[in-house]
């Protein structure tokens, strides 16, 4: 059995005015709305994208 893995969508993550001083690690990404689902071949893991529910588009950092 594999696991599943959620993370936040990397563009967002780039444009976000927390970048650099929010532990976004500690966020529960797995509570968020997922907008995309993948997995590699013969490997169980499901990665899970999702749309952070903390984001901020302001003036980053």
């Amino acid at each position: 059995m594999g696991a599943t893995i959620y993370h936040p969508k990397g563009s967002m993550c780039i444009k976000c005015k927390h970048q650099l001083d929010r532990k976004c690690s500690k966020l529960e990404f797995s509570e968020m709305k997922t907008i995309k689902q993948y997995s590699h071949a013969d490997d169980p893991t499901v990665f899970k994208v999702v749309i952070c529910a903390r984001y901020d588009a302001g003036t980053s950092a």
